[in-house]
């Protein structure tokens, strides 16, 4: 290693690590200065102080990290993040640092300027998941005593513009219901009835369903655990309708042994429906309509908050609840004075 001043007055440092040169400036016209700063690059740079990650190779480590994790990670988050997975290994193969101790935050930007030619219409939220995995990568290499510290630490997300869940009509959800297949419209009305996440919905075993004491448990729900929800007449007599011996889980097509439908193939459908009919909605929305419609009804939030399975309530209050049309005039209405 050889430090330098260049013709500007500043000093530099060059250094040849892997066949590669490397050049910085120390940003300082101070030679004394410059030595202080060059002993704290040396310290907090893996290329230059004989870390164990100068050895490993960035892709063979990122192949052992997924390795690793995907026996840890719940089903549906490896199913989620296995594509997404993918590119990050494409990226790291294609553009990538070649050892694990180059991965900085340039390569975070570099990252997701490439995820952005490749996919132009990928939102901000993606974005942040791809990240996610990225930092998750590095925490590993700390665990593994190959890292100090994560160079990843600290960087910040981007911002998301996150639609905001529209709060179904009554019109509107009996519309959806009538015009969707007689499976997909009992699905869609038992999301409405309980609260339910896609996924809990979509992979709910009959086993789980308890007709005599008017209940269902979803198995392993996102926060954690079971939840138990009771279930009204009407969810009673549609869950009685799909029910037999030989059905393993509820929604589910005649013969087959396995959901009626994949994660994704849920939201498209709805989508198409609710366009269709020139409804603005997602699948997700009749989440937050089923709380809304509750915390109308004037059930207390504690209540809610143990029906569809949340941590906190600051969490329903936040992202599920919205004012019912037409509630802030009845109440309005309603006070005395």
């Amino acid at each position: 290693m050889r430090l330098y001043r260049g013709k500007n007055g500043y000093w530099y440092y060059d250094a040849t690590v892997h066949g590669r040169r490397i050049r910085r400036t120390l940003r300082t016209k101070s030679k004394a200065l410059a030595q202080e700063r060059l002993q704290r690059v040396i310290r907090d740079n893996p290329l230059l102080n004989d870390s164990p990650a100068a050895n490993v190779p960035v892709v063979k480590f990122f192949d052992d990290f997924v390795e690793h994790y995907r026996h840890i990670w719940k089903p549906k988050s490896w199913r989620g993040d296995r594509g997404r997975l993918e590119r990050v290994r494409k990226f790291l193969v294609e553009l990538g640092p070649r050892m694990l101790c180059e991965v900085d935050r340039t390569t975070a930007q570099a990252f997701t300027n490439w995820l952005w030619r490749e996919r132009p219409n990928l939102s901000t939220a993606s974005i942040n998941r791809y990240m996610s995995l990225l930092k998750t990568m590095l925490k590993h290499a700390v665990d593994s005593g190959l890292l100090e510290r994560s160079p990843l630490q600290g960087l910040p997300k981007l911002k998301e513009n996150r639609r905001r869940r529209k709060l179904l009509t009554y019109d509107e959800t009996a519309k959806l219901i009538q015009a969707a297949d007689p499976l997909f419209s009992k699905f869609i009305e038992m999301i409405l009835l309980t609260g339910a996440r896609l996924d809990e919905m979509r992979t709910l075993k009959a086993e789980n369903v308890d007709l005599d004491n008017r209940e269902i448990t979803f198995e392993n729900v996102k926060t954690g655990g079971d939840l138990v929800v009771p279930i009204n007449d009407r969810g009673v007599e549609i869950l009685s309708t799909l029910l037999d011996s030989e059905r393993q889980y509820v929604f589910s097509r005649d013969g087959q042994n396995r959901p009626a439908w994949k994660d994704h193939k849920v939201s498209h459908t709805f989508r198409n429906l609710a366009t269709r009919l020139g409804i603005d909605a997602t699948v997700h929305d009749l989440r937050s309509t089923f709380v809304s419609r509750l915390l109308d009804a004037g059930v207390g939030l504690k209540t809610v908050q143990g029906l569809i399975g949340d941590k906190t309530a600051h969490m329903v209050l936040s992202v599920y609840a919205q004012i019912v049309p037409g509630s802030a005039r009845q109440a309005i209405e309603e006070l005395k004075g």
